[in-house]
């Protein structure tokens, strides 16, 4: 494909910044969750009669959430600012998978490895942002003495439950995601190697050398 200049002389002139909607989404979601940990910190809880067990649970549950999701968010975002790189890479090895057999020609390389940065954990963010927004509120009733301590109790246990399974979903989408980054830099790697050896086998410089230091079930697969 034909180099276009008018891209070329824009990011040689500015760069080139990366933006994601998803990732903007995870950072609104972090944001959320700090002010939250700041309102359940309010002294005032401490001394209406809250139970501190069920208070210290809570405030560790969300403090603990919000440092996953910032990972996770960075992690995302890692994603997004080497996505064509890894775009490149992805395609790469989908022409591998389909010359090798392994899988038909199709795009499922690129699909796996960019989920997050596709919507895959708005969902996730979403849930959390509305048992935040519903935990706001229940700190304002209860402050305010529209709803009483046992009824501000269950808010808090619901919303440990609830972050944790959130957090989780955002998570086990990553981890996915990093073994198919690993799986394609690997096929990436092991497909330059073969490349190489093929070369050099067939070099009568390196021939000799090869023959002694590779082993002996790819020997038998050169000529």
């Amino acid at each position: 494909m034909a180099l276009n200049l008018d891209i070329y002389q824009l990011i040689m002139s500015n760069g080139l910044k990366i933006s994601n909607p998803a990732v903007n989404a995870g950072r609104e979601t972090s944001n959320q969750l700090m002010a939250l940990e700041t309102a359940l910190n309010n002294p005032a809880l401490d001394l209406l009669g809250v139970d501190l067990t069920v208070l210290t649970s809570a405030r560790d549950s969300i403090a603990s959430t919000n440092t996953n999701i910032t990972g996770s968010v960075n992690a995302m975002a890692t994603t997004a600012d080497n996505a064509i790189q890894m775009s490149s890479m992805a395609q790469q090895v989908n022409r591998l998978d389909a010359l090798s057999g392994a899988v038909p020609a199709s795009c499922s390389n690129t699909t796996e490895l960019f989920g997050s940065i596709q919507g895959e954990n708005d969902a996730a963010f979403a849930v959390i942002n509305k048992a935040v927004s519903a935990l706001f509120q229940a700190i304002n009733d209860f402050i305010g003495g529209l709803i009483d301590v046992d009824a501000f109790a269950t808010w808090l246990a619901t919303i440990t439950d609830t972050l944790s399974l959130a957090d989780s979903d955002i998570a086990a989408l990553l981890s996915k995601e990093l073994a198919k980054a690993n799986e394609i830099k690997n096929k990436i790697t092991s497909s330059a190697i073969a490349q190489n050896i093929a070369m050099l086998w067939d070099n009568p410089c390196s021939k000799s050398v090869m023959n002694d230091v590779l082993p002996d079930d790819i020997k038998r697969l050169l000529p």
